[in-house]
């Protein structure tokens, strides 16, 4: 999931865009060898016509330790 991407990086109503090129990455992978890494996903505004969130998106690791904040419901979970 990207922050601004709904389900198709388009917002309701066509007011916001995401700019993910996540396709060059996929086509990369596959044929190269060469598996994604950061890949910027800004998000433009059609009504304000400029970029209005900057963000980057990376593969999610699921083998990476997980440390919850103090506090958490996820505080005994190993």
């Amino acid at each position: 999931m990207i922050l601004g991407a709904y389900h198709c990086l388009y917002a309701p109503h066509d007011i916001s865009v995401n700019l993910a090129d996540l396709l060059t990455a996929l086509i990369s992978w596959v044929q190269h060898g060469i598996a994604p890494g950061t890949i910027e996903a800004d998000t433009w505004s059609r009504t304000l016509d400029k970029i209005t969130l900057y963000q980057e998106v990376r593969p999610y690791n699921a083998l990476a330790p997980v440390t919850p904040a103090p506090g958490s419901l996820n505080v005994h979970y190993h």
